[in-house]
């Protein structure tokens, strides 16, 4: 699952977690916004975003 959000929500936590599991029980998973707020995770950049991302 990935989800990228607009800067400007609030929500009051770094990372909508509860949206997040909502979205994963509504899918038959049995998660709680706990569960994810538990989880590693990192963002891996496409090649393409890569290379912009690199001085030219």
């Amino acid at each position: 699952m990935s989800a990228v959000l607009p800067d400007e929500e609030e929500s009051g936590e770094d990372h909508p977690w509860s949206w997040l599991a909502e979205l994963a029980q509504a899918r038959g998973l049995e998660v709680t916004a706990d569960d994810l707020r538990g989880l590693p995770y990192e963002v891996v950049f496409t090649e393409a975003v890569s290379r912009w991302l690199t001085p030219g």
